[in-house]
């Protein structure tokens, strides 16, 4: 049997299914940025939307979109100051 290859194009588009680890460092990430930051197709899961509630917590602001969410981030130093406040103060943990 013979075996006859003829080069040939291939063309197309995939879309790589959503990682929750990839989405939790995204959501960590933009909530320390200064800005806005979108996160496309992000993983919805328990683990996830925790992380996202935790990040509204230290005052990043989030809005979902069809196939997005934006993060409004607080910027690293304002961020820190909170943790460091939050744990300073008896009974706020």
């Amino acid at each position: 049997m013979d075996l006859i290859i003829k080069a040939s194009t291939l063309n197309g588009a995939i879309l790589i299914p959503s990682s929750k680890s990839h989405t939790i460092r995204a959501l960590v990430i933009a909530t320390l940025a200064q800005g806005m930051s979108k996160i496309y197709r992000p993983l919805v899961s328990a683990d996830t939307l925790s992380c996202l509630h935790g990040c509204k917590a230290l005052g990043g602001k989030y809005e979902e979109a069809e196939d997005y969410w934006q993060i409004e981030g607080v910027a690293g130093v304002q961020l820190c100051l909170k943790i460091l406040l939050m744990w300073a103060i008896p009974g706020r943990h």
